[in-house]
């Protein structure tokens, strides 16, 4: 029953992720939702379209973000992973120790809009594509900037699209949380 239930999320998961692509790249100047063409008119398109994928651990958001950057004209991560033959998705990483050591709260919002910024120009430098993005965990945000609402505001200000990832079947973070464990390695 779980394998069953597993092959159908896997399948709606692929789905929706389909369908956040298409979104992503829907215009008369780029590709559409069945589409694999993506054209553009010339450099100054590339890396125009940005998105963040809003996620936690666990959630399956590594997996995710390797599907988003295997489509073509989207770009999910910036250098490459020494590991794997995958970009780094995550490249916020570092305020997930400011979060474990509760400096989080000290990051000052220039600080903070400037690694989003740098975080997006890695991106285009590695692999520019039409539509570029990388995960991003919520305990790499600082609670005061969406408390203050900058973090919105810096989304609008710049047209960032945000895909919101969440595994709610709980039985599968908790197997996938096992498995790290056993492997005694994240991936």
């Amino acid at each position: 029953m779980i394998t069953r239930n597993y092959k159908f999320h896997h399948i709606f998961a692929t789905l929706i992720v389909g369908i956040l692509i298409g979104s992503l790249l829907f215009s008369k100047k780029y590709a559409t939702l069945f589409s694999k063409e993506v054209s553009w008119d010339g450099e100054g398109d590339l890396c125009q379209k940005k998105f963040i994928l809003l996620t936690t651990e666990r959630s399956g958001s590594t997996w995710t973000c390797s599907l988003l950057h295997q489509q073509k004209g989207v770009s999910c991560g910036g250098k490459p992973q020494k590991k794997f033959d995958l970009p780094d998705s995550e490249i916020l990483g570092q305020y997930s120790e400011k979060a474990k050591d509760g400096t989080i709260a000290s990051v000052t919002w220039q600080e903070y809009q400037k690694d989003l910024d740098d975080a997006f120009a890695e991106v285009c430098q590695y692999n520019p594509e039409v539509s570029i993005g990388f995960k991003l965990m919520y305990n790499q945000i600082p609670p005061q900037f969406l408390e203050e609402r900058k973090l919105e505001n810096y989304l609008k200000d710049n047209g960032i699209s945000l895909i919101h990832l969440v595994r709610e079947a709980k039985i599968l973070v908790l197997a996938s949380k096992r498995d790290v464990k056993k492997r005694k390695k994240q991936y």
